[in-house]
């Protein structure tokens, strides 16, 4: 992780879990004992399920979380989880990333458009002759339509990631009310508010290495955010601050971008506080260069 970081990481920041999620033998977390969210034992509940720290539609392979009970699973997975898979989609097809066992194709409100990967990772484009599309340009400017979900989750799902890959237990003890929090099926009661989140994306169609990181503020910072929690894949790195009691209310900071070794990033903060389910489009840009692997067809 140390190729992401800057100067204000390295001064302000500890790394307490770090890792890529995609290559290499599983790793687990915990005993499967006790739960860390519900917090409740094997009396009380099971953990039959093989529980992904990171969800395996990300493209998370090898990262399981022991310490998450059926329960609390089922409930991730249908209440936040559900949320996050249908915002990122359309980046998982350009980022040819396997929901299980295959990448989703996208496809236009309107269902004209379709975007998908064939066998040998190509990407294909499909445009209908009437579309306002302009093949000429450089970059072609692609409309994409998200599909209807509640921001406040998929900002919570970020957070159930980060607290996911916490390998002390003594690290949980920040974040007991920010669970109860995640816990609550509730989207508009808040406990942190603007939901922000800091999206970077790499233009010219390379990607980066999958990562998740945890950061933890050194002993004695105070001006900054407890813990932030970054995530990459694709051509896309996630980032958020996690919310800990340990902040106070004082909820309004402004955090640089994770430094991304990469040429011709952008940057945006989107901000996922609305806990009513919406839906919006955002324009790709197409960049020729970039399209020595893809084929369009109209």
């Amino acid at each position: 992780m140390n190729e992401y970081s800057n100067l204000f990481f390295d001064e302000n920041y500890e790394i307490i879990s770090s890792d890529r999620y995609s290559l290499g033998k599983k790793k687990f977390i915990g005993n499967g004992i006790k739960c860390r969210f519900c917090e409740n034992d094997k009396s009380k509940t099971t953990f039959s399920n093989e529980s992904h720290a990171i969800p395996r539609f990300i493209g998370n392979k090898r990262i399981i979380l022991r310490d998450e009970c059926d329960v609390c699973n089922e409930f991730f997975s249908k209440n936040l989880e559900n949320h996050f898979d249908k915002y990122t989609k359309p980046h998982r097809t350009f980022g040819r990333i396997k929901r299980y066992t295959k990448i989703p194709t996208y496809k236009s409100k309107d269902k004209q458009t379709r975007i998908s990967v064939d066998k040998e990772r190509d990407v294909e484009i499909f445009i209908p002759l009437e579309s306002d599309i302009d093949m000429l340009s450089n970059p072609i400017k692609i409309p994409l339509d998200f599909e209807p979900h509640i921001p406040t989750a998929v900002y919570k799902t970020l957070v159930k990631m980060a607290l996911s890959i916490i390998e002390n237990e003594d690290e949980m003890l920040a974040f007991k009310i920010t669970i109860k929090w995640l816990l609550e099926k509730d989207h508009s009661k808040h406990f942190m508010l603007p939901l922000k989140m800091q999206v970077q994306f790499i233009e010219n169609g390379d990607t980066i290495n999958d990562f998740v990181c945890l950061f933890r503020r050194k002993e004695g910072k105070t001006e900054v955010p407890y813990a932030i929690f970054a995530i990459g894949f694709g051509s896309w790195v996630y980032q958020i601050i996690v919310p800990s009691h340990l902040d106070g209310q004082l909820f309004s900071y402004s955090t640089p971008y994770l430094y991304i070794p990469c040429e011709k990033v952008s940057a945006k903060v989107v901000d996922l506080s609305d806990s009513e389910k919406q839906s919006f489009s955002e324009t790709w840009n197409l960049k020729y260069h970039a399209m020595e692997d893809t084929k369009i067809t109209m």
